[in-house]
């Protein structure tokens, strides 16, 4: 259908074409009369686009014959504006911006003023409220200073509507009554018609039902003065909404029955569908089934007669916009062979007939099934994804309930965990220390033992201190929703920190500890977890590495993974001890080399944090040699070390 409609306007645009170029080739015009060219051209828009566009790419092409710059800018307003309208953005500025260009060599600061306020309605299109704003000022400024007073006060119409989009009610209507102002001393009755309609616009959308109403009766009433039916259309609509928001429904009735009929009268379909359903809404609150269903039926056929036209529109349009492009690449051989080219003419366009002819008919064959099968194709398509949206949310549904019982399986598990270690670690050695106290206080031991008691007591002191850090940061860890304040770290200086914590518990077992970290190695993480990962390991190997051993922090890049391990030369561990510590559930836990008492959370805890920040916990270990707990994490780019790098 679209090649078929595509064809006819293209034979329809060449018919047309000899004559204007017959004009052009006998004279040039003068700029009068290309001002009056570009205008009519122009004034016709309303009626076919199309051909409006089309007469404008004749006129530009007279414009630039007469090297007549002036008329040449205010050709480019109007074929960008043609574009606007139609939706085209991008290709509407660049003419916009083509008058701006030739503007500024011509000083002509009153075209540069009005492409603005163009270029200002594109950004507003495209949602740029506050770049729009600021071009429209402008114009409206330059326009104060030439003493264009019909373009200030139109200016300023475009300018409420800015700001009445952004809602900013208050400079809105500060401007209307400026233009409204303009338009009185003269005499501007579309301007004065529009302030009361945009001043109605803006009452309905503060729900101020009363003063919205007023001022569409004031609208309309000038509307029908001047005999604008397209705005006694709008009217009619707005009050039309209004009662119906208001449940006055027969008032409401009244005025979208008018809006229907003087909308269809001018041909405005958009606007019918609009009248329409303002009708459908009171036929549903009246219960009326057979209004409701006439109106359904009358707002399909509307639909689909508004689709023919825009397609036939389009293929038009498309049309004039290739001769356009055509003639912008050609215009300046055509100066040269003008003569040449009349003369030949006449055969090309029988010759191009000819060939249109064919491929209407050919087209006119094929356009019928192409569309019928489109059109079932489209609703087996809808059908289609209607099916797979509902099927997608019930999955969706069920991926949540699953992922609650989840969660509601963890925190079980989590309570069990914390009621076990606070029951029996935590508990075990406060009663301890209590009873130390009492010996001591009962001065039922000596000074020798009171000493060893008081050794005992710190280093159980510095156990609970351990366990509860471990405790509270797993907690922590578990609940949902916390804030994680993540910093980048540099490993080798915390682990150096670490160190020097338990430098006194290395000099009791006169343990030597190797930090052979990477200097510039990073994580960006959480400083406190990533000091309760390595704090755990590394008084893990503290305690089942003898006195006199060693403990290693090594690092290396694997896979892509950097992989930073704790070593120790301890007791080391058998097979089976380390598949039960693999398991993120077990809670297992034995005596160090000297004697000290663990809770098992620390392991635990670790697991889970590492486990959270995207990486994993490597154990490798032999019994009666040592064990190597190697935590891996996935390297970023900037994490790579410089020495590291390729030459």
């Amino acid at each position: 259908m679209k090649g078929k409609v595509l064809c006819i306007y293209i034979a329809i645009l060449l018919l047309c074409t000899p004559f204007v170029f017959s004009k052009s080739q006998d004279q040039q015009l003068s700029p009068t009369e290309l001002d009056a060219l570009n205008r009519n051209a122009f004034e016709g828009v309303h009626r076919n686009m199309s051909l409006a566009l089309s007469k404008l790419v004749e006129a530009e092409k007279l414009c630039a014959q007469a090297k007549y710059q002036k008329g040449l800018a205010e050709n480019y307003l109007y074929q960008g504006e043609i574009y606007n309208q139609r939706g085209y953005l991008k290709r509407a500025l660049t003419y916009f911006n083509k008058v701006l260009q030739i503007s500024k060599l011509t000083n002509d600061s009153y075209n540069q003023a009005r492409a603005t306020e163009f270029i200002s309605s594109l950004e507003r299109k495209n949602g740029h409220y506050k770049n729009a704003e600021d071009l429209l000022k402008g114009s409206i400024n330059v326009f104060v200073k030439l003493n264009k007073d019909r373009d200030i006060a139109a200016a300023k119409l475009h300018l409420a509507k800015i700001q009445t989009e952004q809602k900013d009610f208050k400079n809105a209507i500060t401007n209307l009554q400026s233009s409204y102002s303009l338009s009185q001393k003269l005499n501007l009755k579309n301007v004065q018609q529009r302030y009361f309609y945009e001043r109605a616009e803006i009452f309905a959308k503060q729900n101020h039902q009363d003063s919205a109403i007023a001022y569409y009766h004031k609208s309309l009433k000038i509307d029908t003065a001047i005999n604008d039916r397209y705005g006694k259309t709008l009217s009619y609509l707005g009050l039309g909404k209004i009662y119906l928001q208001t449940n006055q429904l027969k008032k409401s009735s009244q005025y979208a029955n008018a809006a229907q009929l003087t909308a269809d009268s001018l041909g405005m379909q958009p606007m019918v569908e609009e009248a329409i359903e303002v009708l459908l809404n009171i036929a549903t609150k009246q219960n009326d089934l057979a209004a409701i269903t006439h109106l359904q039926q009358r707002l399909l056929q509307i639909v689909r007669e508004t689709n023919k036209i825009d397609r036939t529109d389009a293929a038009q349009f498309f049309e004039v916009l290739r001769q356009q492009q055509e003639r912008q690449l050609t215009i300046q051989s055509e100066f040269s062979g003008m003569k040449k080219l009349s003369e030949t003419k006449t055969i090309i366009l029988i010759c191009v007939l000819v060939v249109m002819v064919i491929f209407i008919m050919l087209a006119f064959s094929i356009s019928y099934n192409y569309r019928r099968a489109r059109h079932y194709a489209a609703e087996l398509s809808n059908k289609n994804n209607l099916i797979q949206e509902h099927a997608h949310s019930v999955a969706m549904l069920n991926q949540k309930i699953i992922g609650q019982n989840d969660i509601l399986e963890e925190d079980n598990q989590l309570k069990s965990k914390l009621l076990s270690v606070i029951s029996h670690d935590l508990r075990h050695p406060l009663t301890n220390t209590k009873s130390i106290l009492d010996l001591i206080h009962l001065k039922l031991v000596s000074h020798e033992e009171a000493e060893a008691l008081f050794s005992q007591l710190e280093s159980q002191y510095a156990r609970a201190v351990s366990l509860l850090d471990n405790l509270l940061y797993w907690i922590k860890s578990q609940v949902h929703g916390g804030t994680i304040e993540k910093s980048d770290n540099n490993l080798r200086e915390l682990v150096d920190n670490l160190i020097e914590e338990q430098k006194l518990t290395l000099q009791k077992k006169n343990i030597s500890v190797d930090n052979n970290l990477d200097k510039e190695l990073e994580w960006h993480a959480e400083r406190e977890l990533l000091r309760i990962i390595f704090r755990n390991l590394l008084t893990n190997a503290i305690k089942f590495t003898h006195l006199n051993g060693n403990i290693q922090f090594l690092s290396e890049i694997k896979n892509g993974n950097m992989c930073i391990s704790v070593k120790d030369n301890g007791v080391g561990m058998k097979e089976e001890i380390v598949q039960k510590l693999c398991l993120e559930s077990q809670h297992y836990t034995v005596r160090g080399t000297a004697n000290e008492q663990g809770s098992g959370l620390g392991l635990m805890l670790i697991k889970d944090l590492i486990k959270k920040v995207g990486g994993n916990l490597q154990i490798e270990s032999i019994y009666g040699t040592g064990s190597t707990f190697t935590v891996n994490f996935v390297l970023a780019e900037e994490e790579v070390f410089a020495d590291q790098l390729p030459a």
